[in-house]
């Protein structure tokens, strides 16, 4: 005669959560929220046990972390960084999840921003016409017109993209990372000249740029519009003038910071397309490292950039002119960098569908 069935744990439990709490090695208590979503339901017991092991992980993680500063804001760094560690006898989680990660006794630090640490270089001089000097035009009217007219510029690149976005069904994250690559590296480009820009006409050109102003619209207008002339070419040319102007070293952390902005912004629409957190992370890995090869550990940095295109333009508004060393202007900076931001929205979004279903999750 069997056992009494009644008395078996039955396997039902599809995710469990643990608070985890560690001390820095600065002396700080961090604590967040670890959230397992299992690839296959578990029993309570093995859910517990396998909770209990990822918690002890992270928390690892988080002692080995010399200052606490380092860890507020990289949730998803740190989830990859688990991901890394994970023994292959534990049980398989579809999507890990931290959340909310802070400061105890300091619930400010759930929210504080980190400032930047860059040292200060020498401002560039003005290489763009002033606005005044561009005539405004239909597609220069308001912000929102010229930001829908690089829209349609977008959607056309979106469209010539389209046959080497689509990958099959079941692809690896891995595949489709280095897919969507040309369009995370294609956007950090258009980001890059559009910090120099920026920079050139409200710190150094010294351009009032109110809130629905026409100088506004025009200096949207300019700031957005492509290079003249083969796209390649033109870029390269301007990138190239920058440099000289600036130096190496100073074009290096704009083209980082451009890079982190880009890859964030994907990162944040493969999550908001309801792609599991961990597969997100896979992709990006990927991504980053064909999108940017050298620069491996710029994926550890996507935690910085988080919300809306006005909260990221307001992080850029103070992280920028401390790199180029110049500019006290962070209102009319976030005026010009939050158009800038969104106008790759689209695409993003556009490679986030696919993704998804490509990887089976439509």
């Amino acid at each position: 005669m069997g056992l009494w069935p009644f008395n078996r744990d039955p396997a039902d439990v599809e995710l469990a959560s643990r608070i985890i709490t560690a001390e820095t090695g600065d002396g700080a208590q961090v604590r967040g929220k670890l959230t397992l979503h299992f690839l296959e339901p578990q029993t309570r017991g093995a859910a517990d046990e396998a909770a209990d092991r990822y918690a002890a992980l992270m928390e690892a993680l988080l002692r080995e972390q010399r200052r606490h500063d380092d860890l507020l804001g990289t949730e998803a760094a740190l989830v990859l960084r688990l991901m890394d560690r994970l023994p292959g006898d534990i049980v398989p989680a579809r999507s890990i999840d931290l959340a909310a990660l802070h400061v105890v006794g300091d619930p400010g630090s759930l929210v504080r921003k980190r400032s930047s640490t860059l040292t200060s270089m020498q401002a560039v001089p003005a290489t763009l016409p002033p606005p005044s000097t561009v005539a405004p035009s239909s597609a220069a009217a308001s912000p929102s017109v010229a930001s829908s007219s690089v829209r349609r510029r977008s959607s056309s690149r979106m469209r010539s993209l389209m046959g080497s976005l689509t990958l099959p069904v079941g692809s690896s994250p891995q595949a489709i990372g280095a897919s969507i690559s040309v369009v995370v590296g294609e956007a950090a480009v258009r980001l890059l000249i559009g910090f120099l820009r920026i920079h050139d006409l409200v710190n150094v050109r010294g351009v009032t740029l109110d809130e629905g102003s026409q100088d506004l619209a025009v200096a949207v207008a300019a700031i957005l519009e492509p290079p003249q002339g083969e796209p390649e070419a033109s870029r390269s040319a301007e990138i190239a003038r920058w440099e000289g102007a600036l130096g190496a070293n100073v074009l290096n952390m704009l083209r980082r910071e451009a890079g982190v902005v880009s890859a964030s912004r994907m990162l944040a629409a493969l999550i908001h397309n309801e792609i599991p957190q961990n597969l997100a992370l896979e992709v990006m890995a990927e991504c980053c490292a064909k999108a940017f090869p050298g620069e491996r550990s710029l994926i550890m940095e996507l935690g910085r950039y988080e919300g809306d295109g006005a909260s990221v333009a307001a992080v850029l508004s103070m992280r920028i002119p401390r790199i180029l060393g110049g500019g006290r202007k962070p209102q009319a900076m976030m005026t010009t960098l939050e158009p800038l931001v969104e106008s790759s929205e689209e695409d993003f979004s556009v490679a986030a569908t696919l993704a998804k279903y490509s990887l089976g999750l439509a």
